[in-house]
């Protein structure tokens, strides 16, 4: 019997791996092979998940604001005054530090790698779920 595989949760265990690695690495000098290797995936099963280098980053930074604001927004309540959400949120910015240095430090690395309106693009739409948070503290969960 052919194994099942929830493709969505294997495309976001390869996004962690792969944010772990550029970490550590940096974007600019990692190739889809040696990506694969470090994974522990054929570079087959890699570009089916991800059809470029870019285009893993990108989901990187989409998964990763997806994931930020699911995380302050689990631990605040609609009627919590505006104080205890905003602490709640630089709790969770605080308790993440190193993880939010890597983000910037590979949003610059992709910014070099990209033309300037591509990274805007990019970097817009990840933004989405941050306004969506910022805009549920200042008016409650």
């Amino acid at each position: 019997m052919p194994k099942i595989i929830d493709h969505e949760a294997y495309r976001e265990k390869l996004l962690h791996q792969y944010f772990e690695m550029f970490a550590h690495q940096g974007y600019l000098d990692v190739t889809m092979r040696q990506i694969a290797e470090e994974l522990g995936v054929s570079t087959g099963t890699l570009y089916h998940y991800f059809p470029s280098k870019k285009s893993l980053l990108e989901q990187l930074f989409h998964m990763a604001s997806r994931r930020d604001s699911s995380a302050v927004l689990d631990d605040i309540q609609a009627d919590d005054p505006i104080e205890k959400r905003l602490q709640v949120f630089v709790d969770y910015v605080r308790d993440n530090e190193k993880y939010f240095q890597d983000i910037v430090l590979l949003s610059v690395d992709y910014y070099r790698f990209s033309e300037s309106q591509e990274f805007f693009a990019v970097m817009t739409e990840a933004d989405k779920y941050y306004q969506y948070l910022c805009g549920r503290i200042a008016v409650g969960a």
